[in-house]
């Protein structure tokens, strides 16, 4: 008898330890935006951006993206801050973003401006990526 239970134990212990680790997906999310937002800080060049662009899992658009320097290549971030966070869907999230920032100098003059947005991210095969948001079209 004690031979049966040790074995049922073992073969409940080892099943347990080879499920995966489910994590929280917002806190999965909130890790993935704030490393995104911090290589912004920093003035990372789009390719060390690419890792967290939906954009770089399709070639062609890794290949435009990379020759474009990025969206936003030339404003400068000085803050971030992450207001809010929205799961349309189990696969989408909004995450709402409040930013200080300068942008190019028009005319020889910078501004140093605050705004907020809603920042979009798609979960992809268990990871999450930032969707760029045009006028007309998402990549």
């Amino acid at each position: 008898m004690h031979l049966v239970l040790v074995l049922f134990l073992l073969v409940f212990v080892g099943a347990c330890a080879k499920q995966p680790h489910l994590r929280d997906p917002k806190e999965a999310l909130l890790e993935r935006v704030k490393a995104y937002w911090d290589l912004r800080l920093k003035g990372a060049s789009a390719e060390k951006r690419l890792p967290f662009e939906r954009c770089g899992l399709d070639p062609k658009c890794r290949e435009a993206f990379l020759q474009g320097g990025g969206k936003g290549g030339h404003i400068t971030y000085y803050s971030y801050q992450i207001l809010d966070v929205k799961f349309p869907d189990p696969k989408t999230a909004l995450v709402k973003i409040k930013v200080r920032y300068k942008v190019p100098p028009i005319l020889g003059i910078s501004f140093e401006r605050e705004g907020s947005f809603e920042d979009k991210w798609v979960l992809i095969d268990g990871k999450w990526y930032h969707v760029i948001r045009g006028f007309a079209k998402e990549w």
